[in-house]
C-alpha cells in the first residue's frame, strides 16, 4: 500500500506515480489535525472508443442574467465498451483550451467621475482560456455489462465564446469503485436539486476522509485513485457548418477572463 502525504497548501510531498492494482491512502495534515482516507485500489482503465459532437440548440443560463438564452452549439459525446463479467463504475473529467478574440479597443470605463467614457486598452485581444472540470454524472454497468455504450453526453458547449475560434477538449474516463460511485451520485443529485417541495430530502454527503483523533467530526471530501483513458477532439470555427458562429463580444483585455493567458499553448 502506498501512503500519499499532503500538507498545506495541499500538494503531495514528492512525486507520485500510481500503478494499476496498487492500494493508496491519503494522509492530510491541517494545522494540528490529522486526516486520512480509507484505502483505495486503483482499477484497470477502460478505453474510450470514440469522441464526437452533435449540433443542438439549448437554453443556457448566462452569468448575471435571470433569463436563460437559447444558444446553438455542440453536444460532446463519447462511446465506450464495458468489459464483461465484472462490476464497473465510471465518471469523467474534462480539460479544455479555448482560443478567443476580444475587443480591448472598445473598452468603456464606468468607474471614473463623469463616466461612462471610452477608455481603449492597448492589450490584449488574443488569448487562450484553460478550463478543467470534474463531471459527477457517474454510470454503472449494472444493466450494460459487456455491452457497447453509445451517446453518453458529456456537456453542451455553445458556439458564442467556446467555439468562436478553436477549442481543444481532452476527456478523461475514470474507472472508480462502487463506494466512489455512490458518493458522486449523491453529489450529482444534490447539484440538480431545484429546491421545490416535491424534491426528495437531500442525502447526507459522507466521503471516505476522517479525522484520525476525532472520527465523529463531519468531514466533507472524497479521496479517489483512478487510472484513466483519454481522448482528445479539436473543433475549429471554419469547420462548423450547422450555424453561424458570430462574433464573441467582450470589449476588454482578454486577460481579464478567468484562467486566460496570452501564452501560445504547445502543439496548437
Amino acid at each position: 500500500m502506498f501512503k500519499l502525504k499532503i500538507t498545506y497548501p495541499y500538494k503531495p510531498e514528492g512525486e507520485v506515480a500510481a500503478v494499476v492494482g496498487n492500494t493508496y491512502q491519503l494522509h492530510l495534515q491541517v494545522g494540528d489535525k490529522t486526516y486520512e482516507s480509507r484505502k483505495v485500489k486503483m482499477l484497470q482503465p477502460v478505453p474510450i472508443d470514440s469522441l464526437y459532437t452533435a449540433f443542438a440548440e439549448v437554453e443556457v443560463g448566462l452569468w448575471g442574467k435571470r433569463e436563460k438564452k437559447l444558444m446553438p452549439g455542440y453536444r460532446f459525446i463519447l462511446d465506450y465498451t464495458d468489459p464483461a463479467g465484472q462490476k464497473n463504475y465510471y465518471r469523467w473529467s474534462v480539460a479544455s483550451v479555448i482560443e478567443v478574440f476580444t475587443q480591448p479597443e472598445d473598452y468603456v470605463d464606468y468607474s471614473c467621475r463623469g463616466c461612462p467614457r471610452p477608455a481603449p486598452k492597448d492589450c490584449c485581444a488574443h488569448c487562450w482560456i484553460y478550463e478543467r472540470s470534474e463531471l459527477y454524472d457517474v454510470e454503472s454497468d449494472r444493466l450494460t455489462d459487456g455491452r457497447k455504450n453509445i451517446n453518453h453526453e458529456l456537456r453542451f458547449v455553445p458556439f458564442e465564446r467556446d467555439l468562436q475560434a478553436k477549442h481543444k477538449m481532452t476527456v478523461y474516463q475514470h474507472v472508480i469503485s462502487e463506494e466512489a460511485y455512490n458518493f458522486f451520485q449523491v453529489v450529482e443529485q444534490q447539484r440538480q436539486t431545484t429546491g421545490t417541495v416535491f424534491d426528495p430530502p437531500p442525502s447526507q454527503l459522507k466521503g471516505n476522509v476522517y479525522n484520525v483523533e476525532n472520527p465523529d467530526e463531519q468531514v466533507i471530501g472524497y479521496f479517489d485513485a483512478s487510472a484513466v483513458s483519454m481522448k482528445q477532439i479539436v473543433i475549429a470555427r471554419e469547420n462548423i457548418t450547422e450555424a453561424n458562429v458570430g462574433e464573441y463580444v467582450y470589449p476588454d483585455d482578454c486577460r481579464t477572463i478567468r484562467n486566460a493567458t496570452t501564452r501560445l499553448p504547445e502543439n496548437w
